[in-house]
């Protein structure tokens, strides 16, 4: 074998092959790279555009808030949130509920239901909600993922329907004093 060359030719053919190696999965990893970019890109547009607000809490501070949550506040841009302390945004009559929620949900570990309550605008303004949280890892903590419904609209129709309500039965009263006003003067 000597007098063929395969001395020489088994470390340029080893080279050879290792070169092409190399190219193949390294082609594969910038590959995966991309799809992971891509996929990451395409969650961040899904959570950025969300209508609803989406933020994450972490050792009792936002670490991260959507456009729709930071306007849920009433902040002129997510960095006036971030790192603040999550509870001086909650209504104090709320914070008790949100307390008990944490507790149960670092225990359990598992998502926590709907439920409504009222959180505060950065000018103090409150502004009913409804808040389900989940727990999430973000950068190596524990944290909550929160979605944050504002139900405003929603409490105002109802404030105007028992409005409403409340008129129509005043007039039923008011027609029915009528009615035996004027039965009792019929009969007089």
């Amino acid at each position: 074998y000597h007098w063929l060359g395969y001395p020489r030719i088994v470390p340029l053919l080893a080279a050879w092959l290792v070169s092409r190696l190399s190219a193949r999965v390294g082609a594969g990893i910038e590959s995966a790279e991309r799809r992971v970019l891509a996929s990451e890109e395409q969650f961040r547009a899904l959570i950025e555009g969300a209508p609803e607000a989406i933020f994450i809490e972490a050792a009792g501070k936002f670490v991260y808030l959507n456009p729709a949550a930071v306007l849920l506040f009433g902040a002129p841009d997510h960095e006036a949130l971030q790192g603040k302390e999550f509870m001086s945004l909650m209504a104090p009559e709320s914070q008790a509920a949100i307390r008990e929620r944490i507790r149960a949900q670092n225990e359990t570990g598992r998502a926590v239901p709907l439920m409504e309550m009222v959180y505060l605008r950065m000018d103090g303004a409150r502004v009913p909600v409804e808040t389900m949280a989940v727990p999430f890892q973000y950068k190596g903590q524990d944290a909550h993922l929160m979605f944050v419904r504002d139900i405003s609209a929603r409490k105002q129709a109802e404030a105007e329907r028992e409005k409403l309500q409340a008129q129509f039965l005043q007039s039923q009263k008011m027609e029915s004093v009528g009615r035996l006003a004027g039965g009792g003067a019929h009969d007089f």
